[in-house]
């Protein structure tokens, strides 16, 4: 899931592995070729466009698991990820309290060492914390995705995500200007026919977006249970940050 910022995170290594069918030029191409969402292109720019690609990545990766076995090693895969991050953050803690039993302060070759050791790891562990954590909230989500998926809830979550980013970044936008850039999305993943999209398509995309708001009352609202959203990160604006800085958000929604 691509994490948004300056810094090389986990998930600029897993779209290199993860086949979904559609690059990201693939989808910003079909994006920006959709018509009714022509006139909203300078409002989404660059980042944003990142922003609606790692929703769609998600999406496509899952559209992949459709069949059983897929799903089973998806959950499998999901699983390891876990354990793997789980194991790191034990064994990085584990060898700091080591480092602990060697002095870090003084003459000689062994304070030395132990310095060096002890400020590469603790550097180390600060750069992975954010990334760590983040992921391992996005697998958490997607595990959740998994377990019920079908081909029409897929679609919806895809939208419930999506307007979720829409509503955040345009607050005052119009809804139909709304329901326009989703359908750019849906068109992006190939959702459309050539001739649904010679058509009027928007009309397909406000009776799915009814339909997966209906979907999420009945799924998420009605029942209490809690419903995360994607990690969306952007650097700050200006200039490129040199280091890495604390306190990315990170949410989770309670409907």
């Amino acid at each position: 899931m691509a994490i948004l910022g300056d810094e090389r995170r986990i998930s600029d290594y897993m779209r290199r592995k993860l086949e979904t069918g559609v690059t990201r030029q693939a989808f910003a191409a079909a994006f920006r070729n959709y018509l009714p969402a022509v006139h909203l292109l300078p409002k989404v720019g660059k980042k944003r466009m990142r922003w609606f690609f790692k929703i769609a990545g998600e999406f496509l990766r899952l559209r992949v698991a459709a069949k059983e076995a897929k799903r089973l090693r998806m959950m499998q895969d999901y699983r390891r990820g876990e354990a793997l991050i789980e194991g790191t953050r034990k064994r990085m803690t584990e060898l700091l309290a080591f480092l602990q039993k060697f002095p870090t302060v003084g003459r000689g070759r062994t304070p030395a060492v132990a310095r060096f050791i002890s400020e590469a790891i603790t550097s180390t562990q600060k750069k992975l914390g954010e990334s760590l954590n983040d992921t391992f909230e996005d697998i958490a989500r997607q595990k959740a995705h998994l377990q019920n998926l079908r081909r029409k809830t897929e679609v919806y979550e895809f939208i419930i995500d999506l307007r979720r980013l829409i509503s955040d970044q345009f607050p005052t936008m119009k809804e139909k200007d709304k329901e326009a850039l989703i359908g750019a999305a849906l068109a992006g993943v190939k959702l459309f026919t050539d001739k649904e999209l010679l058509s009027d398509p928007q009309e397909r995309v406000h009776r799915k977006v009814f339909l997966a708001m209906r979907y999420y009352k009945k799924q998420y609202q009605d029942t209490g249970v809690e419903r995360a959203f994607p990690v969306l990160k952007k650097p700050e604006s200006g200039v490129r940050r040199k280091k890495k800085q604390g306190g990315g958000a990170r949410k989770r929604v309670k409907q």
